[in-house]
């Protein structure tokens, strides 16, 4: 059984030393992945090249075909504007379907809830229109969650830190269903 081996495997490797910083990696304090890292910082910045890649830049994500038939048209249509020097290559600039602030929250959402650090609930509420009611959503959306202890809240009145994580092993074992909630309840806000 799947959970069965993947709760084994975050006993196991606690016990050896490793710590479970995001959903499906782990590693001895002060080793994690550099690569990985950077994926689940906010606005962070990253060139990916190749089939179905995406790279971020800026804070706009940009998209590679995922078919191999589409993904050479590409690459061909962003020759020939460099070599004729007509038109930037798609790479350069953002196109059509740049995240908005809604995108930029949902990504947040989903990237974060997958950390050991967690969700910062703060910086929804101060980065993000209508901030207060998206964080209250993002409560509802973890009632249960809560209740079952999948998930835990950590507040700290003396620096204002209001952080929402996931607990290791079984909150990270039902993100996708727990995730999916909190999407409801901010859909519901629209």
């Amino acid at each position: 059984d799947c959970a069965y081996m993947y709760r084994y495997a975050s006993g196991y490797l606690q016990t050896k030393g490793y710590e479970h910083y995001e959903i499906s990696s782990y590693a001895q304090p002060g080793r994690r992945s550099k690569h990985n890292q950077i994926y689940w910082e906010v606005g962070s910045t990253w060139y990916a090249i190749g089939l179905g890649a995406t790279s971020s830049v800026g804070g706009n994500r940009f998209a590679r075909p995922r078919t191999m038939a589409d993904y050479i048209d590409w690459v061909l249509d962003q020759r020939v504007k460099v070599e004729t020097g007509k038109g930037s290559p798609s790479w350069l600039k953002a196109d059509d379907d740049d995240e908005d602030d809604e995108d930029l929250l949902t990504d947040v959402i989903m990237t974060k809830l997958r950390t050991q650090e967690g969700l910062d609930l703060n910086w929804i509420r101060n980065e993000n229109i209508n901030g207060p009611a998206k964080a209250n959503a993002v409560l509802r959306g973890v009632e249960l969650a809560l209740d079952m202890d999948l998930a835990k809240r950590e507040q700290n009145d003396d620096n204002g830190c209001d952080f929402l994580r996931l607990k290791d092993p079984d909150g990270f074992l039902f993100s996708n269903n727990i995730i999916s909630q909190v999407f409801v309840e901010l859909d519901e806000l629209e």
